[in-house]
């Protein structure tokens, strides 16, 4: 799964998860259900059978990034392909030996100054935040509270509206932390994260874009780019990862 599918179903669940009777549920609920019938949308068909006005509809793909209804259904149509199928033997064995190959690799380039250096510019901050989205996020939750328990507040920021925030009041005082495994997020994003005034050190597996104007340092979970096929790093690595963070930090 690419990761603007993985961040949109990661929101549509969002709502799922928060809300128990509102606009937003009823038409987030349609749109899993229905995710393969995408290039058959209609506004009014949908509207009719979710009992919704056509603005709402409209208000709802604004929400989740998309401008308009017609940007998000075309997104849907183009991203419709679903993840293959392994045979369970064969899954469980491409999976042990990628998760070994990953760990094997970090462990190798996590035995440097590198992790120390990144502890060290996260003890002398006046404000930690780490910026991160979609399935990075519950790993990056998991080693905010790991931090608390050691006194470190790690404040979790995931929109433009934040980095605009920070551009007002942040400092060089100040860290961000950007999780970006593919480097989408960080691309994406890459003037706001250029006018910030904090230090700024991404995390990414990126190898092919040159981020050296927007951060202070980059950190690679790997010595390849893998920014085509960064699922495992972001479902395995990260997590390695910011555990070996968390433990070097307390």
């Amino acid at each position: 799964m690419n990761e603007e599918k993985y961040n949109l179903l990661y929101a549509l669940n969002r709502n799922v998860n928060d809300s128990y009777d509102s606009v937003d549920k009823v038409l987030s609920e349609y749109f899993i259900n229905n995710w393969d019938k995408a290039s058959e949308f209609n506004i009014y068909e949908i509207a009719a059978e979710c009992n919704v006005s056509r603005a709402s509809i409209r208000r709802f793909a604004e929400k989740l990034g998309y401008g308009n209804f017609q940007n998000l259904k075309r997104m849907m149509i183009i991203n419709n392909q679903k993840t293959p199928n392994i045979a369970r033997e064969n899954f469980r064995k491409l999976l042990t030996e990628s998760i070994v190959s990953i760990t094997e690799e970090l462990d190798e380039r996590m035995n440097s100054d590198q992790v120390r250096i990144i502890c060290e510019e996260m003890r002398r901050c006046n404000n930690f935040y780490i910026f991160s989205a979609g399935q990075s996020f519950s790993a990056v939750k998991d080693f905010q509270v790991k931090l608390s328990e050691y006194g470190k507040i790690a404040k979790l920021i995931y929109r433009k509206e934040d980095l605009d925030f920070l551009i007002e009041n942040g400092n060089q005082d100040d860290l961000v932390l950007v999780i970006s495994i593919t480097g989408k997020l960080a691309i994406d994003n890459k003037k706001a994260l250029h006018d910030l005034n904090c230090r700024k050190i991404l995390v990414t597996v990126n190898r092919l874009t040159d981020f050296s104007p927007y951060f202070t340092k980059c950190y690679f979970l790997s010595h390849l780019d893998h920014s085509a096929n960064a699922n495992m790093y972001r479902k395995y690595g990260l997590n390695y990862f910011l555990d070996i963070l968390a433990n070097e930090y307390i």
